[in-house]
């Protein structure tokens, strides 16, 4: 009967009653990446009785214009950004009954150093006396800088190839 119905899940016209869209959306992203395809979800409240359907996400690098990155029901994506640099991204949620919350001027900044620094390591001088050598190594990066440099020797002797343990240097 319809009032069984009505007991067991209340009132079935949510739809109608509700009215209001959910609240602002957020982004949760780590602030600093280090690959171009990164993890995001997305949060959103709605105080009607339908619930959030679905998240639409922009997505903008600098001053750009906010361009429409994609549109799903799950509370997570993996985004793809840019090889290096700065974007921002943004949502807004949908609910069941279809109100759409307005896109807010908050964004998650996110900074993307996706590539590998160039790196260079020379023997200071041709002729070497004794068992020291000296060695000079620079590198550079365009994207968040070098932190350290992972120094690996490799020797040659009579019986084959010989490696010595690595060393980190800070910069």
């Amino acid at each position: 009967s319809n009032i069984a119905i009505v007991a067991a899940f209340g009132n079935l016209d949510w739809a109608s009653k509700d009215a209001a869209p959910p609240e602002p959306c957020t982004v949760i992203a780590a602030p600093q990446q280090r690959w171009a395809a990164f993890p995001v979800k997305f949060a959103a409240q709605d105080n009607g009785l339908s619930g959030i359907a679905s998240y639409d996400v922009q997505i903008r690098q600098g001053d750009t214009a906010w361009a429409d990155l994609l549109s799903t029901k799950q509370s997570g994506a993996v985004i793809k950004g840019p090889e290096s640099g700065e974007v921002q991204l943004r949502c807004r949620a949908r609910d069941v009954a279809n109100n759409i919350a307005n896109w807010t001027g908050d964004s998650a900044v996110i900074t993307v150093d996706a590539l590998r620094p160039i790196s260079k390591a020379a023997v200071a001088t041709p002729v070497l006396k004794g068992n020291h050598v000296p060695v000079t190594w620079s590198g550079a990066d365009v994207g968040t800088g070098i932190a350290g440099y992972d120094l690996f020797v490799r020797r040659e002797f009579a019986g084959g190839l010989d490696s010595l343990p690595g060393v980190t240097l800070a910069v």
